[in-house]
């Protein structure tokens, strides 16, 4: 059996292929992230624990640093009528040095710290930055808040990821 292509059904069929990959083409910039920034991030952990009353617990503040970095901070906000700030252990190999001594006040219920690395290119990886060590004074709901959360690249002084809220509820 033989077939005929009328004129113009090559031409025809080539446009319909050109259109199809056009909208594909299209349709990839639109629905896929474009954006490959590094994930950079400061957060609590853990993010729930339940304790009694006169024990104490501890909280990490975990940093993830997917470029080079050097320098943290953040302020936390902890309910001072249930819980209390025991010690602070820090871990010098992220960040060696303090801007900013961490300053906390029981009375206050507030933490705030600003740590930064002299290390050449900065520190790039996770760990944790600095441990917490809180006792419970009192039966209650206790909430942990860690706002203006901040990371700054070696890069420039911009920071990565500013006022994150994170709660933890004991």
């Amino acid at each position: 059996m033989k077939q005929t292509y009328t004129h113009g059904f090559a031409l025809h069929t080539a446009l319909i292929a050109s259109a199809v990959v056009g909208f594909a083409t299209i349709l990839g910039f639109v629905v896929l992230p474009t954006d490959t920034q590094p994930v950079t991030a400061i957060r609590m952990e853990p993010t729930t624990i339940r304790v009694q009353s006169d024990n104490t617990f501890e909280i990490r503040i975990v940093v993830n640093a997917g470029e080079p970095t050097n320098v943290f901070a953040g302020e936390l906000f902890f309910d001072h009528t249930v819980l209390r700030v025991a010690s602070i252990d820090y871990n010098t190999s992220i960040a060696e040095l303090w801007a900013e001594t961490p300053w906390y006040s029981n009375g206050d219920g507030t933490l705030n710290f600003t740590r930064g690395t002299t290390k050449r290119g900065g520190f790039e990886g996770e760990g944790d930055l600095m441990t917490i060590r809180f006792t419970s004074i009192a039966e209650g709901e206790g909430v942990i808040t860690m706002n203006t959360a901040s990371i700054f690249s070696a890069m420039d002084s911009v920071p990565k990821h500013p006022s994150q809220s994170l709660s933890m509820r004991l």
